[in-house]
């Protein structure tokens, strides 16, 4: 009787040269024709079906996948395989256009977001562990020890701010951050005890600057959030590392405004953003707006572009808010690293963004 196969740790080859931050090289051994890999530390076996396609000029990382394999009872072993596509064996007719890939890891982020992360009163706001977004962000990858959480950002609005929003914490951190706030000098309100507010002053001190040593939990104001230099402390972009190509860049921009794409309510709604893709993407647009997407066609399809000699990205899309209507929406990038094709890069994230209403709209609802 065959032994049942156990696959586990399945990921695209392109995740595990990231993981590993090495290139893969293939071997064959020198008692038999089998083909074996190494990457970085792992070393392991090469279906015959991936030896094949290796063979062939025209092949692409992509093609790939990477898994734990064992047979019952036995210890599993690391091999690549041919990744869900090639799995007939040939290559898929039909090839999926970049801009496609936009949406599709848009969608897949929205799902994998409705399956991980359900908010139900104000405490399931704070998430110490949201790794699950990389299963749709596959390009990026975080810094070891890290980790990547959740927490409810409090902004201007203040107590009705239903919002998350992403920060880095260490893997191993179990403390809360609970900075003593004095404000340096009281307000009239505060000097009579009418306000104990310290931020109206807007000139305060807090005990103890924020690091990653913390973990965020409850309603935080960013006002707090800084780093001993006065920076923002929670900047993820630093322990993110990614490829050169415009898909990496546009999973970064999609995990940098994650906010806009949670689960929100009360004020949070105001910040509730919908990409647009196609002139299909109408569907459950207001009846008034509809026709305007039809209109745009094309020009609302994503535009990232890379600039080497400027070290510049930028992510153009759009948006649909329910009280502001179409927006174009753009984002800036510093890259910091190697110009080589292809070498993992960091992206610093700009406070420069713009967006251009062009079709304006308000639903007039109030919270």
């Amino acid at each position: 009787m065959n032994k049942t196969i156990e696959i586990s740790d399945k990921k695209t080859l392109k995740q595990l040269v990231l993981e590993q931050n090495a290139e893969v090289k293939t071997f064959k051994s020198p008692k038999s024709d089998k083909l074996f890999f190494e990457c970085g530390k792992i070393r392991g076996y090469v279906s015959p079906a991936a030896g094949e396609r290796l063979k062939d000029p025209n092949c692409s990382i992509d093609d790939f996948a990477f898994a734990m394999v064992a047979k019952e009872g036995e210890e599993a072993i690391p091999c690549i395989m041919i990744a869900k596509k090639y799995s007939n064996g040939s290559m898929e007719d039909q090839k999926v256009s970049p801009k496609d890939k936009f949406a599709t890891t848009y969608q897949t982020l929205l799902k994998s977001i409705e399956e991980n992360y359900e908010i139900e009163n104000t405490d399931d706001f704070d998430l110490i562990d949201a790794s699950f977004v990389f299963e749709a962000l596959d390009l990026l990858q975080l810094q070891e020890g890290k980790t990547l959480g959740f927490y409810r950002l409090q902004d201007d609005i203040v107590e009705r701010s239903f919002v998350a929003t992403p920060y880095v914490h260490n893997t191993n951190a179990n403390k809360i951050y609970n900075p003593v706030i004095t404000p340096k000098k009281k307000t009239f309100a505060q000097r009579l005890g009418i306000s104990s507010d310290p931020y109206k002053e807007g000139d305060f001190t807090i005990s103890e600057s924020y690091s990653t040593e913390y973990l965020l939990r409850g309603v935080v104001d960013h006002r707090v959030l800084k780093d001993f230099y006065g920076g923002n402390a929670l900047k993820i972009d630093q322990y993110i590392s990614l490829p050169h190509n415009e898909e990496a860049v546009w999973q970064m921009f999609l995990l940098d405004n994650i906010e806009y794409f949670l689960p929100k309510f009360d004020h949070g709604v105001y910040k509730e953003r919908k990409l647009l893709f196609t002139s299909n993407d109408n569907k459950d647009l207001p009846a008034s707006i509809q026709q305007y997407v039809q209109r745009l066609g094309n020009s609302i399809n994503p535009i990232i572009q890379i600039n080497n000699i400027k070290e510049l990205a930028s992510v153009q899309c759009t948006y649909f808010n329910m009280w502001e209507g179409i927006v174009r929406w753009t984002c800036y990038y510093q890259l910091i690293g190697s110009h080589a094709k292809n070498l993992i890069r960091m992206l610093h994230i700009q406070p420069k963004e713009t967006n251009d209403i062009l079709v304006k709209y308000d639903c007039g609802i109030r919270y």
